[in-house]
């Protein structure tokens, strides 16, 4: 017969572990980030979220402790507190590393933590045997130790040493590990000579207190702990601004073209940008100049295409030497602002910002925030994902009328300064996972994670169910009429205070989204026109004529268009041309470029595309040759059977990359396939 206070103790101490692991998880994901970098962007526990971990981690590790009671019973003495606690860790450990290979099993941060978790429950197993192994390694049992090392461990890797190479962020994080256990063994030594007898008998008779105590502490620190939008700390310079255009970019992430109504779509997911065409000129046929965010705003910013800007990724940022148009508009006069919901690449950290009087990067987060795979936090996620509706639950980003509400404040303020604005806002709704519900998809009941879809499409290569893809497809459709609903509010605002005909008003997408053809879905992977072809519409200053072009542009050409619109000098040396002034009878080509990280390093592809013609090169893969106004789905590769244009389009691709210039700050280097090519053409020597 089981005796009432062995269970009591088996259950005290699975609740006190699971309580202690809440609260150690908790610093790292909301107050850890927050005091280290004051300007990141991170995912903050937001208040009803914390609530339910503290509630369900010390009811799991209770309820965890008195089922495996009977096994333990077996092998162990059940009377002795040290050893129910080797046991209690044990079990935590053996739940994290479960977790890790079930949630995220490629990753190297997980598998670090693994390993050097690995030890830890070896010494915790032979405790619960051996009498002798506890008292010499009692340290190492205690949830405390345990927690730190198998959150701290993988934190370091993935975020506190983020970045860094590779052998320094596993350096720090073993030698975190490595501290964390010596000074644990070193208490416990302590302990048991007596030298803090009084606080181990009170944390005895008080088995919760003190986890309990600290997760008070830390619930509170996070909630008192705000992240404030970024100002210049240098003062404005005051110049002579009176009469110039207030600037206004508006991006849609992740939106491309085909699934705009204004574009032809089967949908009526623009219906207000419709209303907005009315008055401005649509470009049919923009593209981006690259297929991710932090590479096509670098060049909306400089007017240079990734390589010769260099932010590709984010141990590539966009350089201090590169003058963005923030700052050329700063220092004539222009109120800068930018309000922006991309929680990733759009952190003032890699550079964007520069310019910018202030930047508002702040990220709302939802009850169930989505966190990091070392997280236990996420299994919970996950379960409750699949009972409710994971859009709502787990956004990481401020959804549209959240930047809406700020970008209309910013508005209001700009108005009662004299000066002209720029004024940038990025939505985010678009983007991967569409975390939006459609008002009526057809498909209700059939929703798929966007994490299973990427696995049944990319790694798998087949055909998910029907439903579950027009599911996901409806979802993006709907977040798409969101944007557009929002962005009519921005200029019914400018329309009231008396901004509208004095502003150049641009709206457009940083890259387009593969929606399962050829067996992609995302963005970053390939330069096809489902993640280069993007809206574009342009509101110039004091014309209201509805015009249409079918030439091809690109995003470049918006930097020199703005500079001449506020007729200000271009500086310096941009690759884009304005689109007031452009010859559209002369040919014109445009870039696109796509640098996918890899564990071999960058993978390179570029496209050029001149008239209707495109081009697709890629390292160590076959050229495709496409003719866009004959098969817009890029479904004919002519690259064998048009030698003559294929040759033309490679030597105009060859020129423009012997125009990289090794002085030019954030350069990316040519790839070597393209280095031989351009030898054999005579660009190089």
């Amino acid at each position: 017969m089981i005796a009432t206070d062995t269970l009591r103790l088996a259950a005290r101490t699975g609740a006190r572990t699971w309580l202690a692991y809440a609260a150690v998880e908790l610093f790292f994901m909301a107050v850890a980030p927050r005091v280290l970098w004051p300007a990141h962007l991170y995912r903050p526990a937001s208040a009803l979220a914390t609530l339910v971990g503290m509630a369900t981690y010390p009811t799991v590790g209770a309820l965890l402790a008195l089922f495996l009671y009977p096994a333990m019973r077996r092998v162990s003495d059940v009377r002795d507190p040290g050893r129910v606690q080797a046991a209690s860790s044990l079990l935590l450990l053996i739940a994290a590393n479960v977790s890790y290979f079930v949630l995220a099993p490629p990753q190297w941060s997980v598998r670090l933590a693994i390993l050097i978790s690995s030890p830890v429950a070896l010494v915790a197993a032979l405790s619960i045997l051996s009498p002798a192994w506890l008292r010499r390694s009692a340290g190492l049992t205690n949830p405390w130790t345990v927690s730190l090392i198998i959150v701290g461990v993988p934190w370091l890797m993935a975020d506190g040493l983020a970045f860094r190479p590779d052998v320094v962020r596993a350096a720090g994080a073993t030698a975190f590990a490595a501290l964390v256990a010596s000074s644990s063994l070193v208490v416990a030594r302590l302990a048991g000579a007596g030298r803090v007898g009084r606080f181990r008998a009170w944390g005895r008779h008080h088995a919760l207190a003190w986890p309990l105590m600290l997760s008070s502490a830390l619930v509170l620190i996070s909630l008192l702990l705000h992240q404030a939008p970024l100002a210049a700390s240098r003062p404005a310079r005051q110049a002579d601004a009176a009469g110039r255009p207030n600037v206004v970019i508006v991006i849609m992430d992740a939106v491309r073209a085909d699934h705009l109504s204004l574009y032809g779509y089967r949908r009526r997911t623009s219906p207000h940008l419709e209303e907005f065409a009315k008055g401005a000129v649509v470009y049919r046929n923009a593209l981006a100049p690259a297929n991710q965010t932090l590479s096509s705003h670098g060049s909306l910013f400089t007017g240079l295409y990734p390589s010769w800007h260099g932010a590709v990724e984010p141990r590539r940022p966009l350089g201090q030497a590169h003058r963005t148009l923030a700052e050329i508009l700063a220092d004539a006069g222009y109120l800068t602002l930018a309000v922006v919901a991309n929680p990733g690449y759009l952190r003032s950290t890699l550079g964007l910002a520069q310019g910018f009087r202030y930047w508002d990067e702040r990220v709302h987060v939802a009850p169930l925030a989505s966190t990091r795979v070392y997280y236990l936090r996420q299994a919970l996620v996950r379960i409750v994902a699949r009972l409710a509706d994971a859009p709502l639950l787990q956004r990481e980003f401020r959804s549209a009328p959240e930047i809406t509400t700020e970008v209309l404040a910013q508005i209001d303020a700009a108005a009662r300064d004299s000066r002209p604005f720029f004024l940038f806002v990025n939505y985010m709704d678009a983007h991967s996972p569409h975390q939006v519900i459609p008002a009526s998809s057809g498909a209700e009941g059939h929703r798929a994670s966007p994490g299973t879809l990427r696995r049944i499409i990319e790694r798998e290569k087949r055909h998910p169910p029907r439903a579950e893809l027009d599911e996901l497809i409806a979802r993006y459709d709907r977040a798409i009429a969101v944007i557009d609903l929002e962005i009519s509010k921005i200029v019914d605002r400018l329309k009231q205070l008396g901004h509208y005909e004095n502003s150049v008003i641009v709206i457009s997408s940083d890259h387009g989204e593969a929606l399962g053809d050829r067996f992609r879905l995302g963005h970053g992977r390939s330069l096809y026109q489902d993640e280069i072809h993007v809206p574009l519409l342009v509101k110039y200053p004091h014309v209201s004529v509805p015009v249409a072009v079918d030439k091809v542009v690109s995003l470049l050409d918006l930097f020199p268009t703005i500079l001449e619109v506020s007729a200000i000098p271009q500086p310096g040396r941009t690759q884009g041309k304005s689109l007031l002034t452009r010859d559209w009878s002369a040919p014109y080509e445009v870039l696109a470029e796509s640098f996918h990280v890899t564990s071999r390093g960058l993978a390179i592809q570029r496209a050029i595309v001149s008239g209707s013609l495109k081009l697709l090169v890629r390292q160590n893969a076959a050229r495709e040759l496409y003719d866009l106004r004959a098969d817009p789905d890029e479904r004919g590769n002519l690259f064998g059977r048009q030698r003559v244009d294929s040759e033309a389009l490679e030597l105009k691709l060859a020129r423009w990359m012997s125009t990289i210039g090794a002085s030019l700050p954030g350069a990316i280097a040519i790839d070597p396939e393209t280095e031989e090519r351009l030898r054999s053409l005579g660009y190089l020597r």
